[in-house]
């Protein structure tokens, strides 16, 4: 899991116009991913510096630690898996986390696939 650190509740914004005449907008909040080392496993020591995307009219996240919402992961228009990121509370998270695997993850007697394995 992914946990997420606000600081500040900061908008960044970047406006301008398509050569096709209509404007755009960009609206990102700095965050701090706290992520983890692919060849160790492990946590890394410092969270990495990255960009949340906002909507249009949504309020900035609040100071404090989040976790990717288990909306963020979808299925895009080629069937890819692919990742928009909508914050949470952590407890939340792990609320919904917990409610995702109990409900669709079968239950299994680990003494019994042990047993089998050996």
């Amino acid at each position: 899991m992914i946990v997420i650190e606000v600081e500040r509740a900061d908008v960044q914004e970047r406006t301008g116009t398509r050569d096709n005449g209509q404007p755009w907008k960009i609206r990102n909040q700095v965050v701090y991913a706290h992520l983890f080392d692919a060849e160790t496993g492990s946590l890394k020591r410092y969270p990495t510096e990255v960009k949340l995307r906002l909507q249009d009219d949504q309020k900035p996240y609040q100071p404090g630690f989040y976790m990717l919402s288990p909306t963020s992961i979808y299925s895009d228009r080629y069937d890819a898996l692919a990742v928009d990121a909508h914050l949470v509370a952590v407890d939340e998270a792990i609320k919904l986390a917990g409610l995702a695997v109990t409900q669709r993850v079968p239950k299994t007697d680990h003494a019994k696939t042990q047993d089998k394995a050996a």
